[in-house]
C-alpha cells in the first residue's frame, strides 16, 4: 500500500491523471481479489467514495461558481475518469486548468489573502 501511495503521488505530481486513474482501477481490482466474499460492499463503497461524492460536488461546484472564480482542492482520485470532477464539470461548459502552487502567481494569490476576522 506504500507503495500504491508514493506511486499515485509522483502520478499527481507529473499531472498525469490517466495513470492516476488506471492505477486506482487496478488497485480497486486487488481489493476485490483479496476480499472476495466482501466484492459487493467494496463495489458500493468505490461507487460512494467516487461516483456519489463526485456527482454531489459537482452540483455544489457550479452553486459556488455562479458568483466568483473559485478554487477548489479534492483529493486526487476524485479528479481523472469518466466519472471524476473534471470530466463532469466539462460536460456541464466549464473550463478547468491546474493550478502550479510553485508558480509566483499562486504564490501572489496567497500573499493577498485576507487574514480571517476574530
Amino acid at each position: 500500500t506504500i507503495n500504491y501511495t508514493n506511486e499515485l503521488i509522483e502520478l499527481y505530481k507529473q499531472e498525469n491523471l490517466s495513470k492516476m486513474h488506471s492505477e486506482n482501477k487496478a488497485h480497486q481490482e486487488f481489493l476485490k481479489n483479496v476480499f472476495l466474499e466482501e466484492e459487493k460492499n467494496l463495489d458500493d463503497f468505490f461507487k460512494e467514495l467516487l461516483l456519489v461524492r463526485n456527482t454531489n460536488w459537482t452540483k455544489r461546484i457550479i452553486e459556488e461558481v455562479q458568483d466568483c472564480s473559485c478554487l477548489f482542492a479534492v483529493g486526487a482520485l476524485h479528479l481523472p475518469g469518466e466519472n471524476g470532477l473534471i470530466n463532469m464539470l466539462r460536460n456541464e461548459g466549464y473550463t478547468l486548468r491546474p493550478v502550479d502552487i510553485q508558480s509566483k502567481e499562486a504564490l501572489q494569490i496567497s500573499a493577498k489573502r485576507k487574514k480571517p476576522t476574530k
